[in-house]
Order: structure tokens, then C-alpha cells, then sequence
């Protein structure tokens, strides 16, 4: 078996099966690469000038204290590129009947019934390590995170 797996799943669309979307089975870490780079941002700035909204996204500051790095990432943004990184083939069309492109822009024509029919499909074939930059992982259940030692 081959490792870099080929394998792709046809969907219908929810809201008019006629249309389709071939997903990849599987993820690969470029995708998460791709989607990451073009989500987030960064820009330096004086400090005093950082928007208190930033100011938990500044991850580095100047050696004098009076700017920092500000690094931003954008859910959606990451979301939007992941799909369109996942899907292979669709037959999607525009307003004039011609073949949509499958690219970030064309994820934003999707109607919300299919984005989430589709979002739903590629989270069932992500393993938990592949869930993002925005994912916290849960914390354990009070019974597997308490040691309980007897008492003497």
C-alpha cells in the first residue's frame, strides 16, 4: 500500500444532489501548512498603539520594549483554505452554467447547508492531532485526572 494515499469520496450536496464533491479520504500536512500561512497575520507595531483586542497576540517584543509582534489568525480564513485544499474535483457551476474553480474564493459561493454537510465530512477524517491551530483540547475528566493515593 502506498503511503501517500490517493483515495477520494463523491458527496451529494444536500441542497441539490445533482451536484457533487469529491473530498480526499485523507489529510496531508501541507494542507494545514497552506491554510495556516494564508489565515494569520503579522505586523509590528508600537506597543502603545496595539488595540487592546491584540494585545493577546503579541508573541514577541523589541529589544527596547516599544514594539512587538502581533500575530493574528483567522478561523474562517482557515477554514476556507482547508476545504478547498481537501476537495479533488467538484461539478459546481457559476450563474452563466460554467465550471466553478475549486479555490478559497469558490468556498464562499458554497450555500451553508453544503458547507457544513462537506466541514462535517473532512472533520470525520481528521485525526484529533490534525484539528488546528484554534482547537483546545479538552481537559480530562476529574476521574482520570485525579491520582488518589490511600491513606495509611
Amino acid at each position: 500500500m502506498p503511503y501517500v494515499k490517493t483515495g477520494a469520496t463523491r458527496h451529494n450536496l444536500p441542497t441539490d444532489p445533482q451536484y457533487w464533491v469529491e473530498l480526499r479520504d485523507h489529510g496531508r500536512a501541507g494542507d494545514r501548512r497552506v491554510a495556516s500561512e494564508a489565515s494569520t497575520v503579522r505586523y509590528v507595531a508600537a506597543l502603545n498603539e496595539i488595540s487592546p483586542e491584540d494585545w493577546h497576540y503579541v508573541v514577541d517584543r523589541t529589544d527596547d520594549g516599544e514594539r512587538g509582534l502581533v500575530v493574528r489568525r483567522n478561523v474562517e480564513e482557515y477554514n476556507r483554505q482547508l476545504m478547498a485544499q481537501r476537495i479533488v474535483r467538484w461539478n459546481l457551476t457559476d450563474e452563466n452554467d460554467q465550471p466553478l474553480p475549486v479555490t478559497p474564493e469558490s468556498m464562499d459561493l458554497l450555500e451553508p447547508e453544503d458547507w457544513d454537510f462537506l466541514w462535517v465530512k473532512i472533520e470525520a477524517g481528521r485525526p484529533k492531532e490534525e484539528e488546528g491551530p484554534f482547537v483546545e483540547p479538552s481537559n480530562p475528566s476529574s476521574e482520570e485526572s485525579e491520582q488518589t493515593t490511600p491513606m495509611p
